[in-house]
């Protein structure tokens, strides 16, 4: 046998052990129930559920964050405390949601750059997005190659219920307004490094 032919065999017969190989490693980045929750591995939402996402939309209040400031003045324990800007509306979860805090932490968020005009704003046209929009966001990052980890570790959630970076993490990234444009942008959304900030979702948002 020719010089020519054993490499071209030995080509071929490494080839399916480096794709396996790649494979293998792509498949023990993908993250479990601990990271996503228990429907880490679902291809998406029931359909009663998303419907109630979209006719229902969010739970929203405002004016929180100055009444809360009141309180904290008038206790005679309080010692110092550290509170969001007074334009903050608070979201809470519709019944029977599950768990989706990290979008409604993300709309917290979006709620004061649109409420303060901030840089970005004019993204938003003065609406929040839905969580099925942030899903759109993250997804639409991902395609322009912006944290492609992201995907490997979720396997992609655009229209489930996997746990996403809780605001706790994403506030230290969007603290930087040139962030907090991409962020509001929706064809150039930037989020934190999955692995660096996926905690479980019922963390708590720190006012």
């Amino acid at each position: 046998m020719r010089w020519e032919q054993l490499m071209s065999v030995s080509r071929r017969q490494a080839e399916p052990k480096t794709r396996a190989a790649a494979q293998d490693n792509t498949m023990r980045r993908r993250l479990g129930r601990t990271s996503l929750g228990r429907h880490a591995h679902e291809d998406s939402m029931p359909d009663w559920l998303a419907a109630l996402l979209r006719t229902k939309g969010e739970i929203k209040t405002e004016g929180v964050v100055p009444v809360l400031k009141q309180l904290l003045e008038q206790s005679k324990t309080t010692q110092y405390a550290y509170l969001c800007h007074e334009s903050v509306h608070h979201f809470s979860k519709l019944k029977l949601e599950g768990g989706f805090c990290g979008y409604r932490n993300i709309q917290m968020l979006i709620s004061y750059i649109i409420a303060t005009g901030f840089k970005g704003q004019e993204h938003f046209k003065g609406r929040l997005p839905t969580i099925f929009e942030i899903q759109d966001i993250i997804e639409n990052a991902w395609d322009r190659g912006i944290n492609v980890q992201g995907r490997i570790e979720t396997g992609g959630i655009r229209g489930t219920r996997k746990y996403i970076g809780t605001a706790e993490e994403l506030g230290n990234t969007v603290s930087n307004p040139d962030i907090l444009t991409a962020l509001a942008n929706r064809s150039k959304a930037v989020l934190p490094k999955p692995s660096q900030t996926r905690k479980l979702a019922s963390r708590k948002l720190a006012f």
